[in-house]
């Protein structure tokens, strides 16, 4: 019950900020688990889905502000991680990194928008 008065009690303007973070995560998801079935790279796919699990648990609305903040080092981390690796699949790689910064940026953003 409460969860459902946080949720009616939103902002036009926060909901609009968790339809961009849903919008970026969906785009790095895709990015990471067409990049790890197509070349055979396990570690991409579970990243990819690590995002399609945590997406899912946001939208069931159960821990949501705790998603949020543990969505921020999960998606940072993965930008050294690519560049330890020896920046596979660069183009790709490049694209991937812009929208996790921007999906960096739209979660702090969310989170202290709540």
């Amino acid at each position: 019950m409460e969860q459902m008065q946080a949720e009616s009690s939103q902002s036009p303007r926060s909901v609009g900020v968790e339809w961009i973070v849903l919008a970026l995560v969906a785009i790095t998801a895709g990015i990471h688990v067409y990049l790890g079935v197509t070349e055979g790279r396990p570690p991409l796919t579970l990243a990819g889905v690590g995002y399609v699990v945590g997406a899912g648990l946001y939208a069931s609305g159960r821990f949501r502000r705790r998603l949020v903040l543990l969505a921020i080092p999960y998606t940072a981390v993965q930008i050294p991680l690519w560049i330890v690796a020896g920046t596979p699949t660069f183009t790709w790689g490049v694209v991937d990194k812009v929208v996790q910064v921007a999906l960096i940026a739209a979660l702090v953003w969310h989170y202290r928008s709540r």
